[in-house]
């Protein structure tokens, strides 16, 4: 019965390996397809600001929420 027991742990843990590989995976698609995004956008201020356009010096990054701090956790 133990024998059993164990090769099922081994099952789940393989699913859930998988399962957070395709997280990443569809985490990294999304982060490229934003950076394509801010990069067009970007663009498109150079283009209308023309010369007076300045890229920011420094970009602040805030405290995660409650929840952001709880779903990374997970």
């Amino acid at each position: 019965m133990s024998i059993l027991a164990s090769r099922g742990a081994e099952l789940f843990e393989e699913l859930h390996q998988k399962r957070i590989e395709i997280q990443e995976n569809v985490e990294k698609t999304v982060l490229e397809k934003l950076k394509f995004k801010m990069d067009k956008i970007k663009a498109n201020q150079q283009k209308i600001q023309g010369p007076s356009y300045k890229e920011p010096q420094a970009h602040k990054v805030g405290k995660l929420s409650f929840f952001n701090a709880c779903y990374n956790f997970i």
